[in-house]
């Protein structure tokens, strides 16, 4: 209700952390609101999309990224809400979204068992990473950026080379 009599309502508020459920955020302005490491439940963003499963804000807050249970991935412009562009190649639900530091790379696992890494520049997919036997359900960065770990209901942990895009290391029974 709060967004609807006012759009600007969510602009520049500090929302991180917390559990969003049911929302419409169709015709709000997200304008510097910062979203980082919410959770999203049955909310609608303006577009003919899938349930979104997933959402991620890049570290500038310039652009924000929604995973969504077709396998496609939106980019969204944070400033008016517009989307910008889509991210075909999932083939089931997108479970977790994250961008690197400076917003060129994404990275995004599904329920497909794959981990895929974007080029925003182009919005093509640069390489895609297989291993998991299960849903891929969360992506870390580590802070040099060289490394990425992913968790799967396989009960596996794996650690993945972004320079040679390899599995480095799979941690089981967790």
């Amino acid at each position: 209700l709060l967004i609807h009599l006012d759009p600007l309502a969510l602009a520049g508020k500090n929302l991180s952390n917390i559990i969003i459920r049911g929302a419409n955020f169709t015709q709000s302005i997200l304008q510097n609101t910062n979203l980082s490491q919410s959770i999203f439940a049955d909310c609608t963003f303006s577009s003919e999309s899938g349930r979104t499963h997933s959402i991620q804000f890049s570290n500038n807050n310039e652009f924000f990224a929604t995973g969504e249970s077709s396998g496609d991935i939106r980019l969204w412009r944070t400033l008016d809400g517009q989307q910008t562009s889509i991210l075909k190649g999932h083939k089931d639900w997108v479970r977790c979204i994250l961008f690197n530091l400076n917003g060129s790379i994404l990275f995004s696992s599904s329920d497909d068992q794959e981990i895929r890494i974007w080029d925003l520049k182009n919005g093509r997919c640069i390489e895609v990473l297989a291993g998991h036997q299960g849903r891929v359900y969360s992506l870390q960065l580590t802070a040099d950026q060289s490394t990425l770990v992913s968790v799967s209901n396989d009960r596996s942990i794996k650690i993945w080379s972004l320079s040679s895009y390899i599995c480095i290391k799979t941690l089981l029974g967790h």
